[in-house]
């Protein structure tokens, strides 16, 4: 990978789960498809599939994404503010990102 920072699992199989990127405006932090996404919004938790209705949420300001790539454990990266938008397609924009070692 050109860019040390930025995971990728496009070339892995994501068996037609969610394409999913997450950006900062410093960087792309995530870029790959995953089996499940749960942020959290402004009103509390909420868990995100494939093909689920077009929707914008916004993210806590002490946010939290977790994903979770096919057959692997959940990821975690903390936020702050941004949103959430979904139309087939998940992208998360937040104010900053990075991935949370806890």
């Amino acid at each position: 990978m050109a860019d040390a920072n930025k995971t990728t699992a496009a070339g892995s199989e994501h068996g037609g789960g969610l394409k999913l990127k997450i950006v900062s405006p410093e960087k792309t932090l995530f870029e790959g498809y995953v089996e499940s996404v749960i942020i959290k919004t402004t009103d509390g938790y909420e868990g995100f599939l494939k093909d689920r209705a077009a929707c914008c949420k916004l993210l806590a300001e002490d946010g939290n994404v977790r994903l979770r790539e096919a057959g692997a454990e959940f990821k975690n990266v903390k936020t702050k503010g941004g949103f959430a938008y979904m139309n087939g397609d998940m992208t998360i924009y937040a104010d900053e990102a990075d991935w949370d070692e806890a």
